[in-house]
């Protein structure tokens, strides 16, 4: 059972590195691959990666709804910062935050992975 739970551990982290890889990858052609941007890029996708983690390793999370809503919200956060969004921003982005992490398990099902 600790065997499963770990293999269960390493796999969200490795989700959660590749998304933040992606990321990284892709955003800084825009943003720039300067120190800040490779930082809140890499937050980014690790908060868009976890958003899947209890989809894929339901076992681990007690209650996958307040994880996946709270990193989409934490997520959400940082694009509104990379924006440099005003307070409108912040706000749309905290409600677009909770409707897509509260609404997770409806859709990540439709996202297929590489």
């Amino acid at each position: 059972m600790a065997r499963a739970r770990v293999g269960g551990i390493i796999t969200v982290a490795a989700i959660i590195g590749a998304s933040s890889v992606v990321f990284i990858v892709l955003g800084g052609i825009s943003q720039g691959y300067s120190v800040d941007s490779v930082i809140v890029l890499g937050a980014m996708g690790a908060f868009f990666g976890a958003i899947s983690a209890p989809e894929l390793e339901p076992k681990i999370f007690r209650y996958p709804i307040i994880w996946q809503t709270c990193c989409s919200v934490a997520g959400s956060l940082l694009v509104a910062f990379v924006f440099k969004s005003g307070a409108e921003g912040y706000l749309l982005a905290v409600v677009l935050g909770v409707f897509i992490g509260y609404f997770a398990p409806f859709w990540i099902k439709h996202v297929s992975l590489p």
